[in-house]
């Protein structure tokens, strides 16, 4: 793995305050252990936003991808390295084990995956931000289906919330006493529907680690864990900045390096970091199914993994059990690829009746159809086109009243009827027989088959013509997925025009001109652009929240119509995206 120095600054000092009303775990057994003073090894098994992630994902090894993880090749490896340190192995995960699922997850309201989970043997996990989108009362029933134990230390009024959470909880860790402490980011409840945090707070990460690392060790904890659900990013001078960071400094500057180690959100990269004074980070591609990496001795330790287990860490910790002193530590990064074990039989069986079930979806009837909606790839990638509009008012029409709504086009993949999606039941009406054509749920999911939601933003008038504009200059690159297609606004452009300035009206339905300026309009989009995916850099600052899965929202809002067809979506004579280009006055207004 290549390796590079990052210098960052650490923020000086943080205030010591009591933030959390959740109940302090009781006192236990650890109190009172004689606890030997010859140094033990432990292994930390970790993974970060699974996200749900039931079947094989693309890991990457020396920049090739490989099938990888899923749940029952996941579970393999698991056992596997429990069976290397019995007794002294815990699982865990940082946040966002389910949400934003694939269908086989979403479409059964995450049960399959809380159950996998189950049977891959996670241990703890802590919450993100997607496990509130669909409220209190669903994460509740997951929390209760769940047999292995949440923790968060910087949510405030919990037991008013949620039932079974606490801020930490102490192990048996091969003899050794830890703590095992959750955090959440305190900007979780800004990033879903409104209401989905009930009346709980997210309070700052560093006073709710130390306050509740002080209880632990009330309880006999000489050793801990924090389990963090915060991020870090990449600065334009090449360093590292975020939360995770941030948090890190702070328990080394309480004198805790030498105690425990910090297990952040997922990275785009595996990443290792030793946070003292300054800080020397370690990250890069994977060169080697399994990575072992060194850190440095002295710091805080933070390790972050990529996403949906493309790699999943082993940390090994060689621990005093009498005064919770780190003496060694070490790390693997493992791409759990797919054909290197049998896929745990358990867990196939336990989703095969899912797997059916959803098979068995897929062919239901949506509404009838009475013409095509292309989907050629030189068209809608450089130009309004009906599908385009199709999915782009189902979007704006689901939304809490937004003003405008974008899609990207390269996430519409297949035509309605889909030619990539056969169904069973021969007697079906459907091309290249006439018209009216049955329009399946199956369809749909081809036409759509990337996991994305609808998120709703505030972005301003500026934020608009930055996202068009970089629409526009894209248009003209074969093959441009980046291309939007819209719903509740039209715009004007002239390709002759310099890049940048090429786009020279855009309006509302109702004609209302949206300047460049600070006024501000809501979004409803898809989660991949509001996180600045195919280079939309302006969307990411914008506030916002996440909705429901688009495949699952097209087809509620298509089964509102009888009957559709093409030429509803598409006038020639009121074109949404006006490419004025050598049209004498065109950008005259």
């Amino acid at each position: 793995m290549k390796t590079h120095p990052i210098i960052l600054l650490l923020l000086a000092g943080f205030a010591l305050v009591s933030c959390s009303s959740n109940p302090a775990v009781e006192p236990d057994a650890h109190a009172q252990l004689d606890l030997s003073d010859e140094p033990v090894e432990l292994q930390i098994v970790s993974m970060s936003e699974w996200t749900s992630h039931i079947d094989s994902v693309n890991g990457k090894i020396a920049g090739v991808s490989v099938p990888s993880a899923g749940a029952a090749v996941l579970a393999a490896y698991w056992d596997l390295d429990r069976a290397a340190y019995p007794g002294a192995t815990v699982v865990l995960a940082t946040g966002d084990s389910f949400g934003t699922s694939p269908p086989l997850a979403s479409f059964f309201n995450e049960e399959p995956a809380i159950i996998a989970l189950n049977l891959m043997g996670l241990d703890l996990d802590t919450f993100g931000n997607h496990n509130f989108d669909q409220g209190l009362e669903h994460l509740q029933a997951m929390i209760d289906l769940a047999e292995w134990d949440y923790l968060a230390a910087n949510l405030t009024r919990v037991p008013q919330n949620l039932r079974s959470v606490a801020p930490y909880t102490v192990r048996d860790v091969g003899g050794v006493p830890v703590a095992f402490i959750g955090v959440i980011d305190p900007q979780a409840p800004t990033l879903v529907f409104p209401g989905s945090f009930g009346t709980m707070d997210v309070t700052a990460p560093a006073p709710a680690v130390l306050e509740a690392w002080q209880m632990a060790q009330d309880s006999g904890a000489t050793s801990f864990v924090v389990i963090a659900h915060l991020w870090s990013e990449t600065t334009e001078a090449g360093g590292l900045k975020g939360p995770i960071l941030d948090l890190a400094g702070a328990l080394h500057r309480a004198g805790m390096s030498d105690r425990g180690i910090l297990i952040g959100e997922a990275a785009t990269a595996p990443l290792i970091c030793t946070i003292g004074e300054s800080a020397s980070c370690s990250y890069g591609p994977q060169q080697e199914a399994v990575t072992p990496m060194t850190p440095g001795p002295e710091g805080m330790f933070l390790v972050q993994n990529r996403e949906q287990g493309k790699t999943y860490t082993r940390i090994f910790l060689t621990i005093v059990p009498k005064t919770g002193v780190i003496t060694d530590r070490r790390v693997e990064f493992v791409v759990p690829v797919a054909d290197a074990v049998t896929p745990k039989a358990s867990v196939e069986a336990a989703l095969a009746d899912y797997r059916q079930r959803l098979d068995e979806a897929k062919s239901e009837q949506v509404c009838m159809i009475t013409g095509n909606f292309d989907v050629v790839t030189e068209d809608i990638r450089s130009r309004e086109v009906a599908a385009g509009n199709l999915i782009a008012d189902m979007i704006f029409e689901y939304g809490s009243s937004p003003d405008i709504a974008i899609i990207n086009s390269g996430g519409i993949r297949s035509s309605l009827p889909s030619p990539d999606y056969i169904p069973q039941d021969s007697s079906l009406s459907r091309p290249p027989g006439a018209a009216p054509w049955n329009l399946l749920r199956g369809d749909v999911e081809a036409m759509l088959p990337f996991v994305n939601f609808i998120v709703e933003l505030d972005i301003t008038g500026t934020d608009l013509w930055a996202t068009v504009e970089h629409s526009v200059a894209v248009s003209t690159t074969p093959d441009a997925g980046p291309f939007l297609q819209i719903s509740g606004f039209r715009y004007w452009f002239d390709l002759n025009r310099p890049e940048g300035s090429r786009v020279c009206r855009i309006e509302l339905d109702d004609g209302t001109v949206i300047e460049p300026d600070g006024k501000r309009f809501r979004l409803a989009t898809i989660d991949f652009l509001a996180q600045g995916g195919d280079g939309y850099v302006a969307l990411p600052n914008s506030e916002g929240f996440t909705r429901d899965l688009l495949t699952d929202v097209i087809i509620d809002q298509l089964r509102k119509h009888e009957t559709i067809g093409p030429e509803d979506y598409f006038d020639a004579e009121r074109m949404r995206i006006n490419n004025v280009t050598g049209v004498t006055g065109g950008c005259t207004f």
